[in-house]
């Protein structure tokens, strides 16, 4: 039942995080309190989650799976951004995948001055991530096969 209430608390700051900062994401309006708040308490949920789940091994599976996606979708939002046409053909996987994995973190924008230093942000928290729940998969994987 526990373990329940960890995913329901997600899945609730992820849509209140998604729905807050759905309409800068569309339609650029200023960041205020609420976004910055709700981006926060996403991101302080997310490492709640992960800290708890770190000795688990299909979560890290998964957490890694995600991390890579935020990864792309930093990288892909900032090439598309800064690209110019030459890159104008990932314009359609960097929507869908900033739409997903950076959305929710818009808020950031209230700490940054503009989208690329978000998008960036966006790849650099999904790389220490990614690389973090990486190194905790292979040590819980060690731990098992011993």
């Amino acid at each position: 039942m526990k373990n329940k209430w960890v995913w329901f608390l997600w899945t609730v700051a992820y849509a209140a995080a998604f729905t807050a900062n759905l309409g800068y994401f569309w339609w650029s309006w200023d960041v205020g309190a609420l976004q910055v708040l709700a981006s926060t308490l996403y991101l302080a949920v997310c490492v709640l989650l992960f800290y708890r789940k770190r000795k688990n091994v299909f979560c890290m599976r998964w957490a890694v799976r995600l991390s890579v996606l935020t990864v792309a979708a930093g990288v892909l939002g900032l090439l598309v951004r800064v690209g110019g046409p030459e890159v104008s053909f990932l314009m359609l996987p960097a929507l869908l995948l900033a739409g997903a994995f950076v959305t929710p973190l818009y808020g950031l924008l209230g700490f940054f001055p503009d989208f690329d230093l978000c998008y960036a942000a966006a790849a650099a928290l999904g790389a220490a991530w990614f690389l973090w729940a990486l190194y905790l998969k292979r040590s819980i994987t060690r731990k098992n096969l011993t």
